[in-house]
């Protein structure tokens, strides 16, 4: 995730609102948010600049991995998206579920059988047959990458916010392999520069790097975003971001400002941040907050959160730059859902009941990632009970044994005592050759 929607227009990327709506299909937002967005691209237009500059980086590059490392809020998902506009292509977008290489390998084929068919149901299958991904990590990276040996030329698979698979060992082990036993061009956005990306492959050219320096906006993009701007500030303002384009953007949006003095990067960002959120109404105000809630939008969370008020508040919402528009769903930044936490939210929406409805309601859509996050954060006895009875058959079915494993350990950390937790225990146990063990808990939890 990059920018808020106005804002990452305003960073260059050339990535117009009105093609993320006609590539995603209009028919996948309801009417009504139909007419926050189509308010919000006119605005957006104001502020549209290209980076030519940094395309013209990548397409010099002659090493089959590119990457764009940097801190949230500097480009690299939009940049990415500019530059694959014109190129065949896949698009895998991390997420927490990321952190679990079985999640991983699933995703991926998902995503390159629409250009390959068929490619890596071999490896899926594989996996979930023998339930140890982690053990045959680098099995099912040989059966994906036969499947791959016929990539095509002049096709890039993106891998998009690639840091949630430096989580653990699995996911980055796995893509090593891939990337050497395969012929894939491979474009990834991180905000760390993967375990595998060695000094000698940077040197030898094997894997080419933008890093924050080159995403970092120079005098002419900022002054080109800042250009309607009459305010003496908007010069001082470059100098102060440091070319963050996440503030650049953000100030764009603003109406006016006056730079408070000696004001760091971080501080600026939410200098602005506040300006546009005290533009917005009371309703809309809480509104955020309630979506601050969801770790993800996606699947009509957003209004299921907002219920009635959704029109209202997506539109405002999205016309402040507050929600950021991708194929088929809306965003919140992270960098945004940091200043809503900061906000003092818990004091327009109970949390505790707010939160534990939508976690229900993520278990009833099978997204059990987002499910984990919510029972960490706003953590009961009973709701993580529910949550694992629900989710139990499901993980296991798909050989996520990594996410049933982070299941486990919250529970023991919350020192829960029930039966579900035991036969979770005595399967993962069992996958993993554990017999005796799995036989005693299977036991325990039967009695």
């Amino acid at each position: 995730m990059e920018l808020p929607v106005l804002a990452a227009l305003a960073a260059g990327t050339g990535a117009s609102l009105s093609s993320a709506v006609q590539s995603a299909g209009r028919d996948s937002f309801p009417r009504w948010t139909m007419a926050g967005i189509d308010m919000a691209v006119e605005t957006a237009r104001r502020y549209i600049i290209k980076r030519p500059r940094l395309t013209r980086l990548l397409d010099g590059a002659n090493a089959r991995v590119l990457m764009l490392i940097g801190p949230a809020g500097f480009g690299k998902t939009t940049l990415a998206r500019e530059w694959v506009a014109d190129r065949a292509h896949a698009w895998y977008r991390g997420t927490t579920a990321t952190a679990d290489v079985a999640a991983l390998a699933a995703g991926l084929a998902d995503v390159v059988s629409e250009l390959i068919p068929e490619a890596g149901s071999r490896m899926v299958h594989r996996m979930r047959a023998a339930g140890t991904p982690e053990q045959d990590v680098d099995i099912l990276a040989d059966l994906f990458a036969e499947d791959l040996a016929g990539w095509p030329a002049e096709t890039w698979l993106v891998v998009d916010d690639y840091q949630f698979a430096m989580e653990a060992r699995a996911p980055e082990r796995f893509v090593d392999v891939l990337l050497r036993r395969s012929p894939i061009q491979l474009l990834l956005t991180s905000r760390k520069r993967p375990s595998w990306a060695s000094a000698r492959r940077l040197l030898y050219g094997e894997v080419y790097e933008l890093g924050r320096n080159e995403l970092a906006m120079d005098h002419d993009e900022a002054r080109a975003v800042l250009a309607h701007r009459k305010n003496a500030s908007a010069a001082g303002l470059v100098a102060l971001a440091e070319g963050w384009p996440a503030v650049i953007g953000l100030a764009a949006l603003t109406d006016d400002f006056d730079l408070p003095e000696g004001t760091l990067p971080d501080a600026l960002y939410d200098y602005f941040a506040e300006e546009l959120y005290q533009a917005a109404s009371p309703e809309v105000q809480q509104g955020l907050c309630r979506l601050a809630l969801a770790p993800s939008l996606g699947d009509g969370v957003a209004e299921f959160l907002l219920g009635g008020d959704a029109p209202q508040v997506i539109g405002e919402a999205a016309r402040l730059g507050f929600l950021t528009l991708r194929p088929g769903t809306l965003e919140l930044h992270p960098l945004l859902r940091t200043f809503l936490d900061t906000k003092g939210c818990e004091a327009s929406v109970e949390d505790g009941p707010e939160a534990t409805r939508l976690a229900h309601h993520l278990s009833r859509l099978g997204r059990w990632d987002d499910a984990f996050i919510l029972a960490d954060r706003y953590f009961s006895h009973e709701l993580f009970v529910t949550l694992l009875e629900s989710g139990l058959r499901t993980m296991l079915e798909d050989a996520r044994l990594a996410t049933l494993d982070r299941w486990l350990e919250l529970g023991e950390a919350m020192q829960v005592d029930a039966p579900i937790v035991d036969l979770a225990q005595a399967e993962i146990a069992f996958h993993r050759g554990q017999r005796d063990k799995a036989e005693s808990l299977a036991v325990r939890a039967s009695r």
